[in-house]
């Protein structure tokens, strides 16, 4: 487990959990603030959200319950997208974890759920 949530208890956390068949779960927490700095950075797709930023606009999804990631592989090209300069402290870092949860999974055929605990 890779942790970016120490420091913030009590505080909302977002959390990964990458599944893929034959291996443990890899899970990856993190602080809220870190996550929403992180989105925030994501640009509208001819005028529309997309991949992850769609339920994050909209308040779905993972806001009630684990939800699983549909078109991992797009969600994997949104994240590489993302501008990372001049993100705040610790940003950058976990910027590139999930982007290596969401690729490893998708490599091996995984799938990723998220949710707000």
């Amino acid at each position: 487990m890779r942790d970016f949530y120490e420091g913030f208890e009590g505080e909302p956390e977002i959390r990964f959990v990458a599944k893929v068949k034959g291996v443990p779960d890899q899970v990856l927490r993190i602080w809220d603030g870190y996550f929403d700095s992180i989105m925030a950075r994501i640009e509208l797709k001819g005028g529309q959200w997309t991949g992850l930023a769609l339920p994050y606009h909209l308040c779905e999804g993972w806001h009630d319950a684990p939800w699983k990631i549909e078109n991992l592989d797009s969600v994997v090209d949104q994240w590489r997208q993302i501008r990372t300069d001049g993100l705040p402290a610790g940003c950058g870092e976990v910027h590139v974890a999930i982007l290596e949860l969401l690729t490893s999974a998708d490599a091996a055929g995984g799938e990723v759920w998220i949710s707000e605990e």
